[in-house]
């Protein structure tokens, strides 16, 4: 009688277990499914930022090699995209293909932004690198990375999650 209730309990404490985990495992999938707007529009940029890099030359790159690139995208009153900048101390293993600014441009008008400037840092590094050889520029890039230009206009700055991309994986 004592096994018999002890299965029981088992039983009826595992089916709880595994209903209560399968409510979450819903939850979160239903989450991450949905990007909300601000969200997507990172991705967005990030995308834009991949289809403008010459991929041939930045697979070049020695080992250790790491490239941190700012993107700042100007947006006017009504949340459309003026004018997107992205660094400009660029050392010779990046390279863009074109500005993708014009891309950008292409992203529905996001209000939240309204008559900001939002930057979106984003790291290159090689899949699999763990150090970054600092003899690349890398120090010297970093010290030049803020768009002060922008800076002069009256305008919020929004600063966007970082984004680490391996660069091998993308191409």
């Amino acid at each position: 009688m004592k096994y018999l209730i002890i299965l029981l309990l088992l039983f009826s404490t595992q089916s709880k277990a595994q209903k209560v985990t399968d409510n979450i495992l819903l939850d979160l999938s239903l989450a991450n499914s949905k990007l909300n707007k601000n969200e997507y529009f990172r991705v967005f940029a990030v995308k834009s930022m991949i289809n403008a890099i010459n991929f041939d030359k930045l697979i070049e790159a020695p080992k250790g090699y790491a490239q941190l690139v700012l993107i700042s995208i100007s947006i006017n009153n009504d949340g459309a995209i003026d004018t997107a900048i992205v660094t400009t101390k660029l050392n010779q293993y990046f390279e863009l293909k074109k500005e993708p600014t014009q891309e950008l441009k292409t992203f529905k008008p996001i209000t939240e932004y309204a008559n900001s400037i939002v930057i979106l840092p984003i790291l290159y590094i090689r899949m699999g690198e763990k150090n970054i050889n600092l003899d690349n520029g890398f120090l010297e890039g970093f010290a030049e990375l803020f768009p002060t230009n922008l800076l002069n206009k009256k305008k919020n700055i929004i600063l966007l999650k970082p984004e680490i991309n391996p660069f091998s994986q993308i191409k």
